[in-house]
């Protein structure tokens, strides 16, 4: 931990401002704290997209379909919130971190409560839900930025706690991975997940940066991993002393 400031002390300068996007092609240099980067991954949620509309309409789009074409399930927003809890307690902590596995067997166990065949409830309400989740409207600028990534040669991939699939997104074909951290069973910060986007980029931890939105699961988790970091910061927020530190910021 960090010492703490003294009152009147100056606060700590934010980090550096920088361009994640590495040199051209041939030119020298390296982004993020002078080294070679070879890779560049992006958290999904809330980075390259704003996630609580997406998830509004999906949660309201998946419990009216139950209701109406399996009206016996009574269901509601709270209710299938707590439904879920409960159904995490049951399951192993890599399944409970599945937001999809997590989901799909709750409503497994409500069709089955209410007499329904709980595989076809939970196919046809998942496939609802994934509709919605996936129906984004990406931040100005975040086609372009990966689109520069990608024609400078670098690796671009995701890394995220959510369950988003890409390809459903405006996101496909603009990305070389995506790594679930859920279905590794171990979301950010845990290092798994960053861990696994090194392997799939064939670079080592220290030539990929990654970009996120939160100073404890991308930043943190980043760090983890010995992965370099730049704190997505559309606000201007200032960064809580006892945060972890990026290496960089962008706004």
């Amino acid at each position: 931990a960090s010492a703490p400031r003294l009152p009147g002390a100056p606060k700590p300068p934010p980090p550096p401002r920088i361009d994640v996007r590495g040199p051209p092609p041939g030119g020298q240099g390296g982004g993020v704290a002078g080294g070679s980067v070879l890779a560049v991954t992006f958290d999904l949620d809330d980075t390259l997209w704003d996630c609580l509309p997406p998830l509004k309409r999906a949660n309201v789009a998946h419990i009216e379909h139950m209701r109406e074409r399996y009206p016996k399930v009574q269901i509601d927003g709270d209710s299938l919130r707590s439904e879920m809890m409960a159904m995490r307690e049951l399951l192993s902590p890599e399944e409970g971190a599945n937001l999809t596995i997590l989901r799909r067997k709750t409503i497994e166990r409500l069709a089955e409560r209410a007499g329904y065949a709980p595989d076809e409830v939970a196919g046809s309400t998942m496939e609802v839900f994934m509709r919605e989740r996936n129906n984004v409207d990406l931040f100005e600028g975040a086609v372009e930025t990966l689109q520069q990534l990608r024609r400078r040669g670098l690796v671009v991939g995701a890394v995220t706690n959510g369950n988003a699939d890409v390809a459903r997104t405006p996101l496909k074909g603009l990305l070389d991975f995506s790594v679930l951290a859920g279905v590794l069973g171990h979301p950010k910060p845990h290092p798994a997940s960053f861990l696994e986007a090194a392997k799939l980029s064939n670079a080592r931890p220290d030539q990929i940066v990654h970009v996120g939105d939160d100073l404890t699961t991308d930043v943190g988790g980043a760090k983890a991993a010995g992965v370099r970091s730049v704190w997505f910061n559309p606000q201007g927020a200032p960064r809580p002393e006892e945060a972890s530190h990026p290496d960089g910021e962008i706004a």
